[in-house]
């Protein structure tokens, strides 16, 4: 086994076997934590996100559950931000006229 295939997983590396490890977090293993963000409210999933912040500013390891987080919040925000019954939809309106004083 050469360096090359050490480092970016080649066919005789053993990070690239099927065995893979279970993640555990506070809401059981990674596959629990996914199914319970989908059902969280937004005050819980930002009260983990700001669990995974402090642990982050201790320890500088971002841990499993922070990407599942933050593409829920983004996921939530967007059908929030696309269902606002004030949002202009014409694409040729300027944000910027909506600021003007005239």
């Amino acid at each position: 086994m050469g360096l090359f295939d050490m480092l970016f997983g080649g066919a005789n590396n053993a990070s690239s076997s099927n065995s893979k490890k279970a993640v555990m977090t506070d809401h059981g293993t990674l596959d629990q934590f996914k199914e319970w963000a989908k059902t969280a409210t937004k005050e819980e999933l930002s009260e983990e996100l700001e669990k995974n912040r402090q642990r982050y500013l201790r320890t500088g390891d971002r841990g499993p559950t922070e990407s599942t987080l933050q593409k829920e919040m983004y996921k939530r925000l967007e059908e929030e931000a696309k269902n606002d019954p004030y949002r202009n939809t014409d694409p040729n309106y300027r944000w910027t006229d909506k600021n003007r004083w005239e």
